[in-house]
C-alpha cells in the first residue's frame, strides 16, 4: 500500500478515540458558539415530514379539486420559519447591541447625556 493511500485509509476510517474527540469538540463548539438546535427548530425540521405526507397523500385524495392546496399548505409553514428565523435573528441583534452599549458605557466612551453631566 502506497503512504498515500495509507493516510486515505486511516483518515476514512477513524476508530473510537477520534469520534470521541469530535464528540467533544461538538459539544464544547455548541457551548460556546451557541451553536445547536433547541426545541422549536428540531419541531420545526420535524413538522415537515407530516407536511410532505399531508401534501403527497392526503390532500391530493381529499381536494382532487384544489390542486393548488398542498403548495399554500407547504408556503404556509416555509412561512412561519422564515418568520421564526427573523425574529431570532431579530432578537439577537438586539441583544448584541445592548451587550455592546453596556461595555461601550464600562470604557467610559461616548456615553452621551452622561458624558455631558460629568463635564458640568
Amino acid at each position: 500500500m502506497e503512504p498515500q493511500a495509507a493516510q486515505v485509509a486511516t483518515f476514512a476510517a477513524p476508530d473510537h478515540h477520534h469520534a470521541g474527540l469530535a464528540l467533544a469538540l461538538r459539544g464544547r463548539l455548541r457551548r460556546q458558539l451557541g451553536f445547536g438546535l433547541r426545541l422549536p427548530e428540531r419541531l420545526y425540521l420535524a413538522g415537515f415530514l407530516p407536511l410532505e405526507l399531508l401534501c403527497s397523500l392526503v390532500l391530493p385524495l381529499a381536494a382532487p379539486q384544489l390542486p393548488f392546496l398542498p403548495l399554500l399548505c407547504t408556503s404556509v409553514y416555509c412561512a412561519a420559519g422564515v418568520h421564526y428565523a427573523f425574529a431570532l435573528s431579530l432578537a439577537f441583534w438586539w441583544r448584541t447591541d445592548e451587550e455592546a452599549a453596556a461595555a461601550e458605557g464600562e470604557r467610559g466612551g461616548g456615553g452621551g447625556e452622561r458624558a455631558v453631566a460629568k463635564r458640568e
